[in-house]
């Protein structure tokens, strides 16, 4: 995750141009997964790279 509040506005526009969402993830967007991933539920996975990404690691 970046904090744009003290990136040059160019800088911030080219990252969040190559997500397909068109921004950079929100804090509790990451949490997200991460609670997933801690439940009894998750148990069985393992092993795994799972990206928070936004769909860039689809292009």
């Amino acid at each position: 995750m970046i904090h744009f509040e003290n990136v040059n506005p160019e800088l911030a526009k080219k990252f969040t141009d190559v997500i397909p969402l068109g921004r950079a993830a929100e804090v509790d967007e990451v949490a997200s997964m991460v609670g997933y991933l801690a439940q009894p539920e998750a148990a069985f996975i393992t092993g795994q790279v799972i990206s928070v990404n936004g769909g860039s690691a689809m292009l």
